[in-house]
């Protein structure tokens, strides 16, 4: 799928979505070639709430530390989707999603990989840090696309809770101080697309001026 294509499913998300439970809301779109589940993003103080609950929780069953709010949203449609045998399309997998709604994909990926789900294609739109470094490995072989803005400072987040030492730790006298606890990071490198700011227009418009 063109980055461009995901970003504006992104998009679709905000102001479409065909399934909801708990924090979490997605946009499902079925094409000849792919299959598309896209998360929307931040929708009032309840997500604000689960964003703050940033304390780093282990996993089990992805071996990896997640944020513990964004989790619950992710976790729940993955039952709603996966469990009620929602979640097995012939097609391509892409997964989608900007600022709460990329770190819900990143998760629900993980997740989905975890339990023997194909998953081709994951596309992050100011995605906040919310998994520890093992993510990547679980995500070996899945195309992922990490982009921001350049004044997007939400992927520097979550800096509640646990998100301070996240960020101090990138210093050396600091990580003596903090120790070596669970630290979330970014499943992929940073690609900026556009001047703009966290809003998902901003990456559309970003993204469009590269076609």
């Amino acid at each position: 799928m063109k980055p461009l294509t995901a970003a504006r499913l992104a998009a679709k998300a905000y102001i479409d979505w065909t399934h909801q439970v708990d924090n979490a809301k997605v946009y499902v779109e079925h094409k000849k070639d792919w299959t598309a589940i896209a998360f929307r993003g931040s929708d009032g103080f309840a997500d604000l709430f689960r964003a703050a609950d940033a304390a780093p929780q282990w996993v089990p069953e992805i071996r990896c530390h997640v944020h513990r709010g964004m989790w619950i949203g992710a976790s729940a449609i993955f039952k709603l989707l996966c469990e009620a045998g929602r979640c097995h399309p012939v097609r391509p997998i892409v997964l989608t999603g900007h600022s709460k709604g990329a770190a819900q994909a990143l998760l629900f990926a993980l997740k989905l990989r975890a339990n023997g789900h194909p998953v081709d294609e994951l596309h992050l739109f100011g995605c906040p840090m919310v998994a520890g470094p093992e993510a990547s490995a679980l995500l070996h072989g899945v195309r992922v696309r990490n982009y921001r803005t350049k004044l997007d400072h939400a992927v520097h987040m979550p800096v509640l809770t646990c998100g301070l030492p996240n960020l101090l730790r990138g210093h050396r006298v600091a990580r003596r101080l903090l120790g070596h606890g669970p630290v979330f990071a970014h499943p992929a490198p940073l690609v900026r697309c556009g001047g703009g700011l966290h809003g998902i227009h901003w990456y559309v418009r970003g993204l469009a001026s590269w076609a």
